[in-house]
């Protein structure tokens, strides 16, 4: 018997079953290592898993940030490029702005210079218009002073007969002028007759008859016996010979008790309508 064989022999019961035990034991803990690092690789597995997708989402969203910054790339430099050429087209506006100011200034200038001239052109016409206004005035003032004057020269030899042979006047005097207490009374004819015919007329030659043509020769009758004393207690009549009188002044010139003397080729003539009292005064 060898000595190996006598070992084996040897181990008794309770030794194998320790044995197995232990072998039971370990192979237990060979599993849960096993089940453990299983475990642990599933994990790393999901780990791993997880991460792909994580890198998969990570570029996914790469890509999206990079096609992003592409499309911001394009349009910033679509918006530069506006941007350029609103600059361009606002520099030409300014530009344009600039040379229409210029120019409204220099038409300012040259409107206040063609205004300023044609105030001075407008101020000599009023100057010049003036002048003939006043040479206008002049002359007329003359052609009037004329025109009554040939009134007065051709009413005079017309009135002379009416008053001599019509009324018997034995004096007949143009232009008769009395002063009294610094007040004057002029006459254009004064007629008087120191016969029979105990009378004065006084004739008002007029080219116009109005208004105050009829209140001077009441007046003038009224205060004619104060500037000519000699003629007192003689009956004063009035005639007012004109070259044109308005038909509503007629009648109240008549009414008045006033002889009126119109134009009649180239005569004056004396008008007594049917009715007619002359008043004396």
């Amino acid at each position: 018997m060898c000595h190996g064989e006598e070992n084996v022999r040897t181990m008794t019961d309770v030794e194998l079953k320790e044995l197995v035990a232990n072998l039971a034991v370990r192979q237990t803990d060979s599993e849960h290592r096993f089940n453990r690092t299983e475990q642990y690789l599933e994990q790393v597995a999901r780990d791993l898993a997880e991460s792909a997708q994580n890198h998969r989402d990570l570029d996914r969203q790469q890509q999206e940030t990079a096609r992003q910054i592409k499309d911001l790339g394009r349009q910033t430099e679509q918006y530069l490029d506006q941007a350029a050429r609103d600059l361009a087209e606002s520099a030409q506006n300014l530009k344009e702005l600039d040379r229409r100011q210029l120019e409204t200034a220099r038409q300012i200038k040259e409107l206040g210079q063609e205004t300023d001239r044609r105030i001075k052109e407008t101020n000599q016409q009023i100057k010049e218009t003036n002048q003939q206004i006043k040479e206008l005035g002049r002359q007329i003032g003359g052609l009037g002073e004329k025109f009554g004057g040939f009134t007065e020269g051709m009413a005079y030899p017309s009135m002379k007969k009416i008053l001599e042979q019509r009324f018997q006047m034995t004096t007949v005097s143009p232009q008769v002028t009395s002063r009294k207490n610094g007040r004057t009374m002029e006459l254009d004819v004064l007629a008087y007759s120191n016969s029979t015919v105990n009378e004065v007329y006084v004739v008002e030659v007029k080219s116009h008859l109005r208004e105050d043509g009829l209140d001077q020769m009441l007046r003038i009758l009224r205060e004619f016996h104060d500037f000519f004393p000699g003629h007192h207690g003689k009956k004063v009549y009035g005639i007012l010979a004109a070259v044109d009188v308005p038909d509503d002044l007629r009648q109240r010139v008549l009414k008045a008790g006033i002889f009126m003397a119109n134009v009649h080729d180239d005569t004056f003539e004396l008008q007594v309508p049917e009715g007619f009292q002359p008043r004396a005064y």
